[in-house]
């Protein structure tokens, strides 16, 4: 027996744009919805912004947008010049890094080799990890400027 349903013309719409806007998962995209961007990292920069002038003071050539990096205490220093540098660490490094953390948990070395099935369990892992990551960085720039 079939049913009937009766819709408007704007619950039609609505439902389909949702439909449309559900995308399947693949291996490729599986970190998409959870990943690492520099926009997680501006609110803890903008927090302490006398630890990133002092980061970042010697590296603004190098580094057109300060607040989208994360900086390191351990200067380099170039003999030559007595120039003192900041190094920092890209977002997608942070990302790569909690990527293979969580791949490495399924014994896995590649997206694409984990099933179906595990993929819901390794974005839980994924954004696990980097809350852990943004909290730490909070608490490492909160010791700076102590």
């Amino acid at each position: 027996m079939t049913k009937t349903y009766t819709l408007t013309e704007e619950e039609l719409d609505q439902l389909i744009k949702e439909r449309m806007a559900e995308k399947p998962i693949t291996e490729a995209s599986l970190f998409n919805t959870v990943s690492f961007n520099t926009d997680l990292l501006e609110p803890i920069n903008a927090k302490y912004p006398e630890v990133v002038k002092k980061l970042d003071n010697n590296t603004i050539r190098y580094n057109p947008h300060p607040l989208k990096s994360v900086f390191t205490n351990v200067p380099v220093t170039n003999e030559v010049t007595k120039e003192t540098k900041y190094c920092k660490v890209y977002h997608g490094e942070i990302h790569n890094n909690i990527r293979h953390l969580v791949l490495n948990i399924f014994g896995k070395k590649l997206n694409k080799e984990l099933t179906r099935d595990e993929y819901d369990l390794a974005q839980e892992f994924y954004t696990n990890f980097k809350n852990l990551f943004l909290e730490s960085y909070d608490k490492r720039l909160e010791e700076l400027t102590r």
